[in-house]
């Protein structure tokens, strides 16, 4: 032997006590995450519709602007349109990557529990694209493995209804313009 002793059995349980505890820890940050972005999406998308609808109900108070004031206006809407098209997407995205990051702490947590935890699952790995935080390998591991979930139903209901309604702005908008020929 190298001088190294076992573990005493109060150690492991010690270890595999706080190994749990951490999990639960990231479960719970990541749960309390993935509701946030959820929240974030659904106050996004109901201030972007508001907005469109808000926009078509107007009197087009554009309609007879110069020709430059209306490019602005229409780079001015384009610009907010693929930011909040963008916005809603980025946190469907991070909603759907803590849901991934939620399910590998379970796995994990259910495989220490019933097969406990082996010699190189607590080494400290960083998770690239999550903010390389520090976790135990075999949590890393977990994440890693494709993740093969679609977008739900309500992301692409939610992303088609902003484009529709975006399309129809831009179509109104368009068509209530006079420009320099109108009378």
């Amino acid at each position: 032997m190298n001088g190294e002793q076992p573990a005493a059995p109060q150690d492991t349980d010690n270890l595999r006590r706080d190994a749990l505890a951490f999990l639960n820890a990231q479960i719970q940050s990541h749960e309390r995450y993935h509701t946030q972005k959820e929240n974030m999406t659904w106050l996004a998308t109901i201030a972007y519709l508001a907005s469109a609808v808000v926009l078509i109900g107007q009197k087009p108070f554009w309609a007879y602007w110069p020709v430059h004031w209306f490019t602005a206006w229409m780079a001015l809407l384009t610009f907010t349109a693929v930011a909040g098209i963008w916005f809603v997407q980025w946190h469907f995205s991070s909603r759907h990557k803590a849901a991934a990051f939620f399910d590998s702490c379970n796995d994990v947590a259910v495989q220490w529990l019933d097969s406990g935890i082996e010699e190189n699952d607590l080494r400290a790995e960083r998770l690239e694209g999550f903010g390389n935080i520090l976790v135990p390998r075999r949590l890393a591991l977990r994440f890693r493995q494709p993740n093969r979930a679609k977008p739900s139903i309500a992301q692409v209901l939610t992303l088609t209804v902003m484009l529709l309604w975006t399309v129809g702005a831009f179509i109104y908008v368009m068509l209530t313009f006079h420009g320099p020929c109108g009378a």
